[in-house]
């Protein structure tokens, strides 16, 4: 299997990281943003950045508008390739969630997952077998099983106390997971 994964992006390592949370791609039913909008009532300390646009991006925004802290939840837009990956280099965690809406979700490993990886990003995703597979290899993300807002919440706030040896396991991820190493493979 040849991985359509990202090239290797060398990046400040000692660049500051600020308490945000961003997810990037289509802004549609199922990705997890609504439970994301309504935690941040409960997430004091971080702002939300959504970039990416799509049919449910109307309901999104007005779900934002009666959170508690509307200011601290952002809608980004479209960006193009260069603007997103600038963005990404700012947040700490990154937003990979789906509803469990069949086997095509279930077993799906999103591109944004190793982006988030190259940036130096702690991707939240759900506990599917193939995110599982590489977590349990590197421990390099947040693994969640369903999508309730306090084990969101709860996996967080573990996480800022793990903060630095998960960011330490997501450079090492990311040094191996890269387009260059599926070249190896598909030229051997």
């Amino acid at each position: 299997v040849i991985q359509n994964l990202p090239r290797k992006f060398t990046r400040d390592t000692q660049s500051h990281k600020e308490n945000i949370i961003l997810y990037q791609g289509d802004l549609n039913e199922g990705r997890g943003l609504e439970l994301a909008i309504k935690a941040m009532d409960s997430l004091e300390n971080y702002t939300l950045w959504i970039a990416g646009g799509g049919y449910f991006e109307f309901e999104l925004k007005s779900l934002a508008l009666n959170n508690r802290h509307p200011e601290r939840i952002i809608f980004l837009g479209k960006l193009s390739p260069m603007d997103l990956k600038n963005k990404t280099l700012s947040a700490k965690f990154g937003l990979n969630l789906l509803e469990n809406k069949g086997l095509n979700y279930y077993n799906s490993l999103a591109n944004k997952f190793f982006d988030y990886l190259q940036s130096g990003v702690i991707p939240i995703s759900m506990n599917f077998p193939e995110y599982s597979a590489l977590n349990e290899r590197y421990h390099c993300a947040l693994l969640i099983d369903s999508l309730d807002i306090h084990q969101f919440i709860n996996t967080l706030e573990l996480a800022e106390k793990n903060y630095p040896n998960l960011l330490k396991n997501v450079d090492i991820a990311a040094s191996f997971l890269t387009w260059e190493s599926q070249e190896e493979k598909l030229c051997s």
